[in-house]
């Protein structure tokens, strides 16, 4: 009686939420009946297998550097209107399509997350059914034998609506495997997204124009960037560069990374079938010499590398309105929207020029979240199906909840930046080429020593990079 009262009340909650929220074209997932006094009382069919798993354990271990809990909150932590309460909501719905009770598991240092799933497998105990974490980590065991390849499951249908399937064609690297999977299951991709912010009133008071027009009509270039930053810098007038002076950029190292992807290209690139090698077209040197001088050379008074020109409360110029542009991933609306009084923008990353083909924002691999089986599952074929049902109800709750009501509306104050994540939500890529590999250590030293060497940066690191992705071609193959 208690889980069917608990039910009620969320299936409630959910229809709370379809009513305040826009609702667009997608049909994924069950939707809720009404009778005629307005209560819920039925989940229509989401048009999956049948399963039955009488009350057992789905238990999920996951780990974010967010900590945000994408998997399992507790009751009273799903406060209303919340992100919890959304995903609390969800598997409410599942547990009665399955009978299954989920269970989440936190990896509290997320960076132990590999190691608790090379212990599960060596072990074999079978403590965990799934695992939600960093995608880093997630290819990584991949390509150490712990991970179930999800190509080969008859009952999860990859192609399913409620699946990504930009991201999941990434995931598998032209191949026909595939051993993690992300979509409307998980909000931590979209969080985990760099975006550029830009403060609003910076630019008024200089009687600038808003980026956002040069963004629709394709204008919004490595060069329109550096005609905002350029000459932006305004020191106090105390002779002395610091936190107290006014700054045209905030960036770290590894936005160097960042801004190449958004050419549309990556440091390590895929040409074919589990095929990974250290990308040495010339076209990345060309555009690592073009963004290197505008924004990480040293002695640019109006762009701050942190911890390369400054450490002392560098990450506080932009809250504080001191910076017109801070690189960051999405998830520091949180952050911003409580601690700024100015209002902020969101922009993607520009093109290299207006003849490039769309925008490109690459996510904090570390930081964005895939799902994954592990390869000693002992029936790895329901672990599949559940998974299915957890996406099939997400998009309704936890997507809707954490992207449309939270990301785009109730955390913003500039109604434009909503049509900036829709985009930015749409333009993902997705670089192995992050933290914490050889090559982004590599370009990282570059811009902290403050003089582009990719040639010799390259040349030097090639050989670590091929030994990082040696065993691709065996887990991914043709």
């Amino acid at each position: 009686m208690k889980k069917r009262l608990k039910l009620m009340l969320c299936l409630l909650l959910v229809a709370v939420m379809l009513i305040t929220v826009a609702c667009n074209n997608s049909n994924a997932g069950p939707s809720t009946k009404e009778t005629d006094g307005g209560d819920v009382t039925e989940t229509e069919d989401v048009g999956l297998e049948d399963i039955d798993m009488d009350g057992a354990d789905f238990t999920i271990a996951w780990s974010n550097p967010y900590n945000h809990n994408e998997v399992a909150p507790l009751e009273e932590d799903a406060l209303v209107g919340s992100i919890d309460e959304a995903v609390w909501s969800r598997n409410m719905l599942v547990e009665d399509l399955t009978g299954a009770h989920i269970v989440g598991y936190h990896v509290s240092d997320w960076q132990q997350m590999l190691i608790e799933i090379e212990k599960e497998c060596l072990s074999q105990e079978g403590v965990f059914d799934a695992y939600c974490g960093s995608i880093y980590y997630q290819f990584v065991a991949s390509i150490s034998n712990y991970l179930y390849d999800l190509k080969t499951l008859t009952k999860l249908n990859t192609e399913n609506e409620w699946w990504d399937q930009g991201l999941n064609e990434m995931y598998s690297f032209q191949s026909k495997n595939q051993y993690y999977i992300g979509g409307d299951i998980n909000y931590c991709d979209d969080y985990g997204q760099n975006v550029l912010f830009f403060n609003i009133k910076l630019l008024e008071d200089s009687s600038m124009e808003l980026p956002y027009d040069l963004v629709r009509n394709g204008d919004w270039t490595v060069d329109a960037m550096y005609q905002y930053v350029q000459n932006f810098s305004k020191d106090n007038g105390d002779d002395v560069w610091d936190k107290n002076d006014t700054y045209g950029a905030v960036l770290s190292a590894g936005e160097l990374s960042f801004m190449i992807c958004g050419f549309g290209t990556t440091m390590i690139r895929c040409t074919g079938p589990g095929e990974l090698s250290l990308n040495e077209e010339r076209k990345v040197a060309d555009y690592v010499g073009n963004v290197f001088q505008k924004f990480f050379a040293y002695g640019n008074p109006d762009v701050i590398i942190a911890e390369r020109d400054m450490s002392e409360g560098v990450y506080e110029l932009f809250q504080n309105g001191k910076a017109l542009f801070q690189a960051s991933s999405v998830t520091s609306i949180l952050e911003f929207r409580h601690k700024m009084e100015d209002d902020f923008g969101i922009l993607p990353y520009p093109k290299f020029n207006e003849d490039q083909e769309g925008y490109y924002c690459a996510f904090n691999t570390p930081w964005a979240t895939a799902y994954s089986i592990p390869s000693v599952s002992p029936d790895a074929e329901t672990v599949g199906l559940m998974l299915d049902y957890m996406g099939s109800v997400s998009h309704d709750t936890v997507y809707k909840t954490a992207i449309e009501v939270n990301a785009m509306s109730k955390l913003l104050r500039d109604e434009n930046t909503a049509e900036m994540l829709d985009l930015i939500f749409k333009s993902k890529i997705y670089d192995l080429g992050m933290w914490p590999t050889a090559i982004y250590a590599a370009t990282n030293t570059m811009v902290y020593q403050g003089f582009n060497s990719w040639a010799s940066t390259i040349a030097n690191v090639k050989d670590k990079v091929n030994a990082e992705y040696y065993e691709v071609p065996n887990y991914y193959t043709d």
